[in-house]
């Protein structure tokens, strides 16, 4: 009867682990999901930024009031991109998130565990 138990113990064990492994995924691919939208917001304050500038090369040689119109509304884009990069910021959404925490309750020691279906049946 006590081996039947322990086995009992041992598969709840195993199935909490891959609950575990299971999340540590699931984090990873966030974790990898917000470093390309970083990646792409930095891409495009680039471009922004220097569209800006060759924008207003031109209006000062020829003043537009719609182009002028433009580069304001371009400017506060760049802004609220910019924000999002900022560290203050950026360490806001990571703790909300937490996809890197100062104690990882994901972390087995163990490593992960074996698949359900080694064989894969």
């Amino acid at each position: 009867m006590s081996e039947v138990k322990d086995l009992k113990i041992e598969r709840c064990e195993l199935g909490r682990r891959r609950r575990i492994a299971k999340a540590r995924l699931e984090r990873e691919s966030a974790r990898k999901a917000l470093l390309s939208k970083l990646i792409r917001t930095e891409r495009q304050v680039v471009q922004v930024r220097a569209w800006i500038v060759s924008q207003e090369a031109r209006i000062a040689t020829r003043p537009d009031p719609a182009l002028d119109r433009m580069l304001k509304w371009a400017r506060a884009q760049l802004a609220a991109l910019e924000a999002v990069l900022e560290p203050i910021q950026l360490s806001e959404v990571l703790c909300a998130q937490e996809l890197f925490p100062q104690v990882d309750e994901l972390d087995d020691p163990l490593g992960d565990p074996p698949p359900e279906r080694p064989w894969g049946l």
